[in-house]
């Protein structure tokens, strides 16, 4: 701005002295008269701040369109970076999502899957050796082999309250490491500049659903493994019953 208003200063200062200038070298020659000379001056003199006018009014909307133009430019810009980042946040987010679903499923179900597994085919190994009794029997042996199956169903109970013990601890530990995890995991979409919107948009819609299910799966193995048990049970009171 101040160099523009000191161009235009030099143009009039350096016009008005050219005027002058020549209106004296006129005066001098008396050609003509002087208020000729004066008339012919200041008609130049509109003329030449005419043009002036004229070249600020061309300059001025050249300006304006050039910042336009870089206005226009910068927003296209700025409309890529939005949509850049939007995408670098989106995969941003799918990656924390993965590594949260990877955690706590790996975490839950491998575990519980190979003990779940594991547990109930011992309990019946260990019955069924146990209940298996010579043909032709005395009642003195029956006897013995009875005391036998009642401390096999104690151990078996407790191995069953014990294993059930382990679980829940287990799981609970487990929730627990999902809920830091998943705090974790929101501070990480915070330093992403995530909004707060989004951030609950997303623990709602992936990760609560994720523990939710992991949950319901839980208790099914657990009553899963409560069922088989209470069923190895009624076997040892069946054949229990039979052989006497």
């Amino acid at each position: 701005a101040n160099r523009k208003k000191c161009i235009i200063q030099m143009d009039e200062t350096f016009i008005s002295a050219l005027l002058r200038k020549y209106t004296k070298t006129l005066e001098t020659i008396s050609y003509i008269s002087l208020s000729d000379i004066h008339r012919l001056i200041n008609q130049e003199a509109m003329m030449l701040n005419q043009a002036l006018l004229s070249n600020r009014r061309a300059l001025a909307k050249l300006f304006l369109n050039q910042t336009e133009k870089n206005l226009q430019k910068l927003f296209f810009y700025r409309m890529r970076w939005e949509d850049k980042l939007q995408n670098w946040k989106r995969i941003k987010g799918t990656e924390i999502i993965g590594r949260f679903q990877n955690s706590g499923e790996a975490a839950v179900f491998w575990w519980c899957n190979g003990t779940l597994k594991a547990e109930p085919n011992n309990l019946f190994g260990v019955l069924f050796c146990s209940t298996t009794t010579p043909p032709g029997c005395s009642r003195n042996k029956v006897s013995d082999w009875y005391a036998r199956l009642t401390a096999v169903n104690e151990q078996i109970d407790h191995m069953h309250f014990e294993t059930l013990s382990k679980l829940q601890k287990y799981y609970e530990g487990t929730w627990q490491d999902c809920m830091t995890k998943m705090e974790n995991f929101k501070e990480e979409l915070i330093n992403y500049e995530f909004s707060k919107e989004q951030i609950q948009d997303t623990v709602d819609a992936e990760m609560l659903p994720l523990l939710g299910n992991c949950q319901k799966q839980v208790e099914k193995q657990l009553e899963a493994l409560e069922v088989g048990s209470t069923d190895c049970y009624f076997v040892v009171f069946f054949k229990h019953i039979y052989c006497y």
